[in-house]
């Protein structure tokens, strides 16, 4: 559990003073992180109606109807004041082929004053067809009901209970206190009843009901007393413990159902997940470990759950019903989202927003695979805590496009994400067979050379050839290279006349003949594990380019803080929009080399992917070109590269007259972000372009300039510090962080000044 989610633990006994501190953590973290509206293949579905809020409720209904053309919606005028607002929601059907300017893409189909904003009215098509009758809550004659509505004819027929959860048959439903339920959870009741358990602490009132939806009977299954007294516990037989049920599930054939069971003592609350027969027979204590939340029926024996078990910790956990065995799932997510299956297995949840009010739509392929982000969306303060707006993903029935809620564009609304067509598995070697060629440039490197080509001799996966190219040294390096060559097979050697790294790595790749090529530089080293752990990520998710997280470091004895391994995969456009993002708000850990990287051989194919040669910073369109045509990467955030910094180079040192070439790279990478179409990917390029000027300025400003190589200093500084004036609009709207566009504004205004006082703080 981390620190965050400690606090927050201890803030839950204290709501008011919880909000309280969350509403000025989230500010003062937002202010200072960077900024994104949205990313990813997003379309709005609902209309472009500010006036309006738009959206479908809870996430374990779908709103597309069978044919994949209508979809189901609710239109409210407030949704941010109250979490079960007063005035009456429409219900709307939406037309999703016809064009957003024509009139007949929404029609009204009815209206309903039993709603809230997070489960809406249990608006739902009803099976088993889902195509012409659709079911939803509402209140008449002082009564909670379900109504269904047949589209066509616009005759209805009242059931007298409102349906919690639907089999997919359209034969059943459960029910349970709505009244109670807005009482204790308001975000998930109805206000329109008075609740008749008020104040009884452990009512003899029935907790579900099973609802005949042909018949209309209702049949009470089980009392909250059931529930305290099935496998009881102490906290459970406290005096004023107050207990309530919720998010109750019907399995994928109808038979069983789940139910969260909760109680309180004091500001303590405990969660039971508890599966039953829909005869309210065969109950079993499916979770037992005190916080559990959202859950979804994988199948009729599987249910995966957000849960934090004694024994292991938080996280995502698939369970087999009736019995004791789990699986941990995907173990770097670590924070409550909303889960649900499409058809063929593939698995979307979603995130609370983050200390930045982003929230992530993640998409795995099954169990094993690793998260990859489908969407991101920036959530504003005006929604949050009871009214927040949860993305509640859902698939369509087809598992081929995701409907989520979303306040992005400052107002509720529906939208959509396509998934890529999954590829079909590419007949590979096993993970341990298939060769890797490593190419390490190497230049007046006799101090370092060795530590580094051991780090890859000493690596768990063994078919790796080592390819060193002299790049014209003038110390010791080359013989050091010929003498590790004579003792290791493995190792082959190229000694070339100097043209800089650019150069040596092409001749490296060259001589490649490995089915995955990777860059070490001659004084960084890698983990013993850094190819094998890179390789199974790539075949696992069947990846064109794997990337890992960078530590920069002055010796292998140094500490590195714990970044712990979350995985993100990235398809299409995505690759290059990430790859940018991360360049301009990633501090350190070189984020546009080429080193921290594992790519399939073949998007090599042409000269135009190789490195540009007789320049430096030549990672950064290198890199670019490369991922274009890479259909898909997986990022870790998992420390495996050390980026020596005991040394000068082109990322640190006095300032030099060829440093001035990373203008030119920029500007190249926004031609070629141009061709992309991507107005997101060229504006983040632009915002690399713009921040070029500021980068030499701090180099100057920390290490000087060097004399050699620049004649007029303060001339240099002028022309750099125009550039950045010209483009600091445009950078202090970069996903930069705040410090950093605090001094290109202080280098704007007064270089010289805030030289002096660099030097003088030492940073």
């Amino acid at each position: 559990m981390s620190l965050e989610q400690k606090i927050n633990y201890q803030l839950n006994k204290v709501p008011a003073l919880k909000r309280l501190v969350k509403s000025v953590y989230q500010h003062v973290m937002y202010a200072v992180s960077p900024k994104i509206k949205s990313e990813g293949g997003i379309t709005r579905v609902s209309p472009d109606d500010p006036a309006h809020e738009y959206f479908f409720g809870y996430y374990d209904n779908s709103p597309w109807d069978i044919s994949g053309r209508y979809m189901l919606c609710m239109r409210a005028a407030d949704t941010w004041s109250d979490v079960s607002p007063k005035q009456k929601a429409d219900i709307i059907l939406i037309d999703a082929e016809k064009a957003e300017n024509d009139s007949g893409r929404v029609t009204k189909l009815a209206e309903t004053s039993s709603w809230n904003v997070q489960q809406g009215c249990m608006l739902q098509w009803l099976g088993p067809d889902f195509s012409k009758r659709i079911l939803y809550n509402d209140c008449r004659g002082g009564k909670y009901v379900s109504v269904i509505l047949d589209i066509d004819s616009k005759k209805e027929r009242v059931i007298e209970a409102p349906v919690y959860t639907v089999s997919n048959d359209g034969k059943t439903a459960l029910t349970l206190d709505f009244s109670r339920l807005y009482n204790l959870r308001p975000g998930y009741g109805y206000y329109n009843v008075p609740e008749r358990t008020k104040g009884e602490a452990l009512p003899d009132a029935p907790a579900v009901r099973r609802i005949d939806l042909e018949s209309g009977a209702v049949t009470e299954l089980l009392t909250y007393k059931d529930f305290a007294e099935f496998e009881p516990r102490r906290e459970m037989l406290e005096k004023g413990a107050v207990h309530k049920v919720n998010h109750l599930m019907l399995s994928p054939d109808g038979t069983r159902f789940m139910v969260l069971y909760r109680w309180f003592v004091g500001d303590r609350k405990y969660t039971r997940l508890i599966t039953c027969g829909t005869d309210g027979k065969d109950m079993y204590l499916l979770s037992d470990d005190d916080m559990v939340s959202h859950c979804y029926w994988k199948d009729d024996s599987h249910i995966l759950a957000f849960e934090n078990k004694k024994s292991e910790g938080i996280g995502y956990y698939l369970m087999t019903d009736k019995t004791r065995e789990y699986t941990h799932c995907w173990r770097e997510l670590d924070s409550d989202g909303h889960p649900s299956y499409a058809p063929d297995g593939t698995i979307v949840t979603d995130t609370y927003p983050d200390r930045a009010r982003i929230q992530y739509l993640r998409i795995m392929d099954d169990e094993n695979s690793a998260p990859r982000v489908a969407a991101k969306v920036f959530s504003p303060f005006k929604y949050d805590n009871d009214t927040r707006c949860d993305l509640h993903p859902r698939f369509d029935r087809t598992g081929e496009k995701i409907c989520f809620d979303s306040v992005f564009e400052g107002h509720r609304g529906l939208y959509t994400v396509t998934l890529p067509k999954k590829q079909p598995e590419k007949a590979e070697h096993t993970a341990q067979t298939a060769l890797i060629s490593v190419i390490t440039p190497v230049y007046n490197a006799e101090k370092y050379i060795e530590r580094s080509v051991d780090s890859v001799l000493k690596q768990t996966y063994k078919n790796i050839e080592i390819i060193l190219v002299n790049d014209g040294s003038t110390d010791g390096s080359l013989e050091i290279c010929r003498r590790l060559a004579e003792k290791y097979p493995q190792i082959t050697v190229i000694d070339k006349k100097n043209g800089g790294s650019g150069s040596a790595r092409n001749a490296g790749l060259r001589a490649a003949r490995g089915e995955y090529i990777g860059f070490v530089d001659s004084d960084d080293w890698v983990t013993p594990d850094y190819y094998e752990y890179m390789m199974n990520l790539l075949t696992a998710n069947n990846a064109d380019v794997v990337d890992v997280g960078v530590a920069q470091v002055k010796s292998p004895d140094e500490r590195v803080p714990d970044t712990g391994c979350s995985v993100t995969i990235y398809d299409g456009n995505e690759i290059l929009r990430h790859y940018l993002l991360r360049g301009m708000s990633e501090q350190g850990g070189a984020p546009f080399s080429a080193c921290r990287k594992l790519y399939r051989a073949e998007v090599f194919a042409g000269d135009a992917a190789w490195f540009p040669e007789g320049t430096v910073n030549e990672d950064i369109c290198f890199n670019y070109r490369l991922l274009q045509r890479c259909r898909r990467a997986a990022v870790s955030e998992c420390v495996k590269y050390f980026y020596f910094q005991g040394k000068v180079s082109v990322s640190n040192g006095a300032l030099k007259r060829r440093d001035m070439a990373l203008i030119k790279v920029s500007r190249e990478l926004v031609k070629l972000a141009r061709s992309s179409g991507d107005a997101g990917i060229i504006e983040l390029a632009e915002m690399k372009q713009a921040r070029s000027y500021f980068s030499l300025l701090a180099r100057a400003a920390k290490f000087g300039t060097d004399p050699a190589s620049v004649s007029d200093p303060d001339k240099l500084a002028k022309k750099l510090q125009k550039g950045l004036r010209r483009n600091l609009p445009l950078l202090l709207r970069s996903p930069m962080s705040r410090s950093r566009k605090i001094l290109a504004a202080a280098f704007a205004v007064n270089y010289k000044l805030s030289c002096k006082m660099i030097r003088a703080l030492k940073l």
